[in-house]
């Protein structure tokens, strides 16, 4: 994705090429990983708990510490007995995980349908901004073959309307996070995720922060948004290099032009010429010109030749 325009235009879309690069792999690396949310539980203060929150503390994944993505939640040591019975998978990175419930069912409020709408939601964004990012990368192949400015336009405008849908996703996970931690909600029974069916105790026990998935995905957003820009200003820079050929070109037509040659009328096409002009005709005493022995016009030598100046001549040689 570079081109040979010239040297500046070619450094910023190289520059512009590897940012879009790197926040594009950012947001690959932060959508497919599961590391956006961070629970830490403090175990320590299981023995605050009530009996009946003490027996939960072996079954439901509240009590464990787990980390959450898009797709997963995963559990960093201890593994629920009862992951809201969601079977447990090994992750490729040696944990074990549950799939997010994203399945509609006619039993679920408004509340719930609200929050599987919206975790459905964050992953179509994400993907319309990978789809985005896939025709911006064939357009800037396209410029760079052209070394054209269109496409490049093209490219930049793809490239910012891709992490403007990627950090659509996140704002929309972001809404997903606040349902479930309403305490206005109408969740009266232990489901998936809420917090307002949690003991008073748990909610003190648990410590939730960002991960580095969330943080890495916010960071290639920012770095495809730099790169969109840097698209735009390669594209000024190769309209402005286009426009300076151009008048190049034209200063060298004018300059170059062929100087207008003299034309000698037709009677006179068969004489001698000095330089363009032909030379003066030598006349006689009567204002007759002079023939030499082939019958042809004399010349003088001389710029100025009169007829007075008698029969002595130079002819021209």
């Amino acid at each position: 994705m570079c081109c040979r325009t010239n040297a500046a235009v070619g450094t910023l879309l190289t520059l512009a090429s590897v940012l879009f690069v790197a926040g594009v792999i950012c947001i690959c690396v932060g959508f497919s990983t599961d590391y956006w949310l961070t629970y830490n539980i403090d175990s320590t203060r299981f023995e605050d708990l009530s009996e009946d929150d003490l027996v939960q503390t072996q079954a439901k994944e509240e009590y464990f510490n787990r980390t959450r993505g898009l797709w997963n939640v995963c559990f960093l040591d201890r593994l629920p007995t009862d992951p809201y019975n969601a079977p447990l998978f090994k992750s490729p990175v040696d944990t074990h995980c549950r799939r997010i419930r994203m399945k509609m069912d006619n039993s679920y409020n408004t509340e719930e349908a609200t929050r599987i709408h919206m975790l459905r939601l964050t992953l179509g964004l994400f993907a319309g901004g990978f789809f985005l990012f896939l025709i911006a990368f064939l357009t800037s192949f396209v410029g760079c073959l052209r070394r054209s400015s269109g496409p490049i336009l093209t490219t930049g405008s793809l490239t910012i309307f891709g992490a403007l849908f990627c950090s659509a996703g996140i704002a929309v996970f972001h809404g997903c996070i606040y349902v479930e931690e309403d305490q206005e909600n109408n969740i009266t029974e232990p489901k998936e995720g809420y917090m307002k069916t949690w003991s008073n105790t748990l909610k003190d026990m648990t410590n939730k922060s960002y991960a580095w998935s969330y943080i890495i995905c916010w960071v290639g957003v920012g770095l495809t948004i730099i790169a969109g820009i840097f698209f735009y200003i390669t594209h000024c820079a190769m309209q402005g290099a286009k426009k300076k050929k151009e008048k190049q070109i034209i200063t060298v037509e004018r300059y170059s032009a062929p100087a207008p040659v003299y034309t000698t009328p037709s009677y006179e096409k068969s004489l001698p010429r000095q330089g363009t002009l032909p030379p003066p005709i030598y006349y006689d005493k009567r204002g007759q010109p002079v023939y030499d022995n082939r019958g042809t016009y004399v010349y003088s030598n001389h710029a100025y030749t009169s007829p007075q100046y008698g029969p002595y001549y130079y002819s021209h040689k």
